[in-house]
């Protein structure tokens, strides 16, 4: 069912309570009788038309063309006004199927209808009654209210993981600046690739985000870049016979000394 996953109903309209489905149902006799004249019929063409004029893509923030949307507050937030015009139209058209179901109740309680037309009607009210209940209390301000929030949440919890993981760094390449042996080197390169991993989630999320900080964001990612961009050649380095200890060092030391350039730039945000 298209959709029920995010509104608790199919938000396609159905079949069976439609105009063409209703005139299936009356019999002759009620299609020439002026006693069965009910408006039943226009009232289901009036409601479904009314139903699918609602862009209930719209109307979740999951539902979106923009795959970047979740996760982002400045979009959602853009999202959550256009999803105001359309929860107007849901509304409308909430109205206009209890306006349905109330006259296919009283169809149903006419005497003069055929029974198969008399049953059908109370089983449309049934259905334009439970869909227009489930329409009438979606609330998708409150659906986009909760993203947002739910959203700035995470990404502050982003935030003060990406701040510890940075300061982390500070001390690790301190840490191997001053000791560059093998040894250290293969202890602290996996404390220093683990801080790498949070760095690279905030910085890909935050760099694609408008706003004051999104060139500190794309500068703080470029920087990381560089820091992890010298990881294979060392990495080759030990696994290559020939080179001698001192070499060795050496080039631990400086990737950590050339790697502490770059903190200062990482620690620039958030």
């Amino acid at each position: 069912m298209p959709h029920k996953e995010h509104f608790g109903f199919d938000t396609t309209y159905p079949k069976t309570v439609t105009n063409k489905a209703w005139k299936k149902k009356k019999s002759l006799k009620d299609k020439a009788s002026k006693a069965t004249k009910t408006g039943l019929g226009e009232a289901l063409e009036k409601a479904e038309v009314s139903w699918k004029k609602v862009k209930f893509s719209a109307l979740h923030p999951r539902l979106s063309k923009d795959k970047e949307m979740i996760g982002n507050v400045q979009k959602l937030e853009a999202a959550m006004s256009f999803a105001v015009a359309s929860a107007s139209d849901l509304k409308a058209a909430a109205k206009d199927l209890k306006a349905a179901a109330a006259i296919a109740k009283k169809t149903a309680a006419n005497k003069s209808m055929s029974k198969s037309a008399a049953a059908a009607s109370a089983e449309i009210t049934k259905e334009l009654t439970l869909l227009a209940n489930a329409a009438a209390s979606y609330n998708a301000l409150k659906i986009y209210q909760t993203f947002i929030v739910n959203t700035k949440k995470q990404l502050a919890k982003q935030t003060q993981g990406y701040t510890k993981a940075v300061s982390d760094l500070d001390k690790l390449f301190k840490a191997l600046a001053k000791d560059p042996s093998l040894e250290s080197f293969k202890t602290l390169l996996k404390e220093i690739q683990k801080r790498f991993g949070v760095v690279q989630s905030a910085t890909a999320g935050f760099s694609r985000t408008p706003g004051p900080k999104q060139a500190d964001w794309q500068a703080s990612s470029k920087a990381i870049k560089s820091i992890e961009h010298k990881i294979q050649g060392l990495m080759k380095m030990i696994k290559t016979s020939g080179v001698d200890k001192a070499a060795r060092e050496k080039a631990f030391k400086n990737w950590a000394l050339q790697s502490l350039k770059h903190i200062p730039t990482l620690k620039k945000v958030p």
